[in-house]
């Protein structure tokens, strides 16, 4: 099976992607290349930011990008 190639941002372009990345540089290229695809992003400062950001917006997030090895708060627990 050949992968598909998306090029353009889904149609309901009303949902977000929340990305929780601590690294500033693999943020901003990660957020950057979104933005150049069309999508939103929302990128909280933080492991806790993420999860009010979440709890917030879950109505408007279509996608969490999450980094496993937070410095503050492991991805794995609560």
């Amino acid at each position: 099976m050949a992968a598909t190639i998306v090029t353009e941002p889904p149609v309901d372009d009303k949902l977000s992607i929340l990305v929780v990345e601590d690294d500033p540089f693999v943020l901003n290229v990660l957020t950057g290349m979104l933005k150049y695809l069309g999508y939103s992003t929302m990128p909280p400062s933080d492991g806790q930011e993420a999860l009010q950001l979440f709890n917030d917006n879950v109505d408007k997030i279509g996608m969490v990008i999450t980094d496993m090895a937070r410095s503050t708060r492991s991805g794995r627990t609560n």
